[in-house]
């Protein structure tokens, strides 16, 4: 070789700063740096955008009963309520003390049945001041296997709306009959002396009236016309003193001894079987007697026969 490397020199001289050279390419990134001293405390930065709502967290433990508060205001009335089932029935209460006595009540009216008979063929009319319930054929009773059986001449019984001769019907422990060995009925006779019967014609007719007040007979036992008078000063009707029958007697306190006329014959028999009505000739009746009167002598029974009246108070 024309040349041989000498050894190095000694450094030389700083030269001139010399001019800047261009940017040169980014280098590789550096590994992390050691952590540094912490920094103080920075201001408080602007409030950040509201979060998501979280999720309901789980329910907490029951906390300690409180003190009792102040009674509160009270409250609106609520709706009414619906009706509740009907209660068991409760126990009988105890007998309540007496209430005052009430004021007097007003005087009431009372019905007063009478019943006329004509003894007649003819339908009787009721007195001024009472109404009729109806009418029918005069009745006395049956007799029937040794008993008599009947109404009083005062009893709306004695009243039949329908004449039946044989209106008795026998029963026993199994059945009833109607036969002809019931016996007889007998009514009071019209006063008609024909052979030939007819119930129309040869039965009493009769009619039951019913109005207010109170009625009383008096009987003068005279042949003089008895007398109303006092409260019982109203004449319904008069008549003649009839005592009873064979069968069934009158009594004298009621109109059903008074009869509106005399009659002798007094009584209709009827039998159940084919022999059909009669006038009963045997048949005994029995009137108040006249105390004015001769009775030693035979003389018509009208005229020895003690008058009567049916008197009226009324209400």
């Amino acid at each position: 070789p024309l040349f041989r490397s000498g050894e190095m020199g000694p450094q030389g001289p700083a030269g001139p700063k010399g001019m800047s050279g261009s940017p040169g390419d980014s280098g590789l990134p550096g590994s992390d740096g050691e952590k540094g001293m912490k920094g103080e405390r920075g201001d408080i930065g602007p409030a950040g955008l509201d979060g998501v709502p979280g999720t309901n967290g789980s329910s907490g433990l029951d906390g300690k009963t409180g003190e009792r508060g102040e009674k509160g205001d009270a409250g609106m009335d609520g709706q009414p309520g619906t009706d509740g089932n009907p209660g068991a029935p409760g126990h009988p209460g105890e007998d309540g003390s007496p209430g005052p006595i009430g004021p007097k009540g007003q005087n009431g009216v009372s019905t007063t049945l009478i019943v006329l008979h004509s003894l007649s063929s003819h339908v009787p009319s009721c007195p001024n001041g009472f109404g009729i319930d109806y009418t029918g054929y005069s009745f006395l009773f049956v007799s029937a296997q040794g008993i008599t059986i009947g109404p009083s001449l005062h009893d709306s019984g004695s009243c039949m709306e329908t004449f039946n001769r044989n209106p008795l019907l026998g029963c026993n422990a199994t059945s009833c009959d109607a036969n002809t060995e019931m016996g007889y009925s007998y009514w009071l006779s019209s006063g008609r002396t024909s052979d030939v019967f007819d119930s129309d014609k040869s039965i009493s007719k009769c009619t039951v009236c019913s109005g207010s007040g109170d009625v009383k007979v008096v009987h003068s036992f005279t042949t003089n016309k008895a007398k109303c008078s006092g409260e019982y000063s109203k004449t319904l009707y008069k008549g003649f003193s009839f005592a009873g029958h064979s069968g069934v007697s009158a009594a004298q306190t009621t109109p059903g001894s008074c009869l509106p006329k005399f009659v002798s014959k007094l009584t209709v028999k009827c039998s159940a079987d084919a022999s059909g009505c009669h006038v009963d000739e045997t048949h005994r009746a029995f009137w108040l007697a006249a105390m004015n009167a001769d009775q030693s002598t035979e003389g018509s029974g009208e005229e020895r026969t003690s008058h009567c009246n049916v008197c009226h108070r009324p209400v």
